[in-house]
């Protein structure tokens, strides 16, 4: 999942400084770090992919390195039954205190043509238009990111933590 999402972001042109984070593996030509605390300077933005369990731990390490937001494209919180909303209680805690903004969980991800950035789950890369979109359906958004010059951002927040 988190590799379709960086390949996204890549192939959507973005320019900025891009941080893998995955232990032994190189993404895309770019050097992957075991942990967002190794990651030799400041990030503006955490984008979290990997299964539910192992979400808190990586929240708790973006936090500690100074990151102030992070999508959380991970499902299997709240919607999965008692455990899963345990687990989003626990990391909405976490964040909360901390003053971490969030997005998700259970989110396709997000889009902004005027930064290139396509931080998206399904492999798609709309195109820049004029309308901002914030949507908690993901097939809605689809529909949306499918029909060409229409979107200039595109929020589709599921399940939102504030």
């Amino acid at each position: 999942m988190g590799a379709i999402v960086f390949l996204n972001i890549v192939l959507g042109g973005y320019q900025g400084k891009l941080y893998p984070v995955n232990p032994g593996r190189r993404r895309s030509g770019h050097k992957a770090y075991a942990r967002v605390s190794q990651i030799p300077d400041p990030i503006d933005l955490a984008i979290i992919a990997i299964p539910a369990h192992l979400t808190r731990e990586a929240v708790q390490d973006c936090i500690q390195k100074g990151i102030r937001m992070a999508v959380v494209i991970t499902s299997d919180f709240s919607e999965t039954g008692e455990e899963g909303a345990r687990l989003e209680r626990e990391l909405t805690e976490t964040a909360r205190a901390s003053g971490m903004r969030l997005v998700g969980p259970n989110t396709m991800g997000i889009f902004s043509a005027s930064a290139s950035l396509t931080a998206l789950m399904p492999p798609v890369r709309p195109t820049k238009g004029k309308v901002s979109l914030v949507s908690q359906s993901g097939t809605s958004a689809r529909r949306y990111w499918a029909g060409g010059d229409i979107c200039s951002r595109i929020q589709e927040v599921r399940e939102q933590w504030e």
